[in-house]
């Protein structure tokens, strides 16, 4: 992260130098970059981008698509860059939010991670489609058959299995 911009550009021939940094230069990119570098920006985009792609419709598109699958993950990792950067706050930035302001940035962005991997966590999975679409897709299908994936799958076992007795307990 930190400052890329002077060394790359003086990378880059004298001709498309003084294009790229008259567009770098130019009002709209400047407040856009302002409007991205806000915490409050990145978090809702944390937010929206991690429950829109677990949307079980649009996940599984991700798995049976390869450029969906790649956009995807140019989706995670531009929106981890945008979340993480107040956190980081790589020189030379400047954060207009005092730096305990991060702790409940980030445990509110723990929160709805949790919230939504307890949601995935206790969906019914045990017809077992989304490893079978994994393993469909070739990614580590001899990992997975290594794996006791059956423990995680399986109503009576693992923690999906405890949390459902606990459930009946009650």
């Amino acid at each position: 992260m930190g400052a890329p911009v002077a060394p790359m550009l003086l990378g880059l021939p004298k001709p498309i130098r003084r294009r790229v940094a008259i567009v770098l230069a130019s009002n709209p990119l400047r407040r856009l970059t302002h409007v991205l570098a806000d915490p409050r920006v990145s978090w809702v985009a944390l937010v929206i981008a991690f429950w829109a792609w677990h949307i079980p419709a649009l996940y599984d598109r991700s798995l049976r698509s390869d450029s969906l699958h790649h956009v995807q993950h140019a989706c995670f990792f531009t929106i981890g860059l945008l979340f993480w950067r107040p956190v980081i706050l790589p020189w030379p930035a400047r954060s207009s939010w005092p730096r305990w302001a991060m702790i409940p940035y980030l445990v509110l962005a723990e929160l709805q991670n949790s919230t939504l991997a307890a949601i995935l966590t206790f969906a019914n999975i045990e017809d077992g489609t989304f490893i079978a679409a994994f393993r469909a897709k070739g990614r580590f299908s001899q990992l997975m058959d290594a794996m006791p994936v059956h423990l995680v799958l399986e109503s009576r076992t693992a923690l999906l299995g405890a949390a459902r007795v606990a459930q009946s307990l009650v």
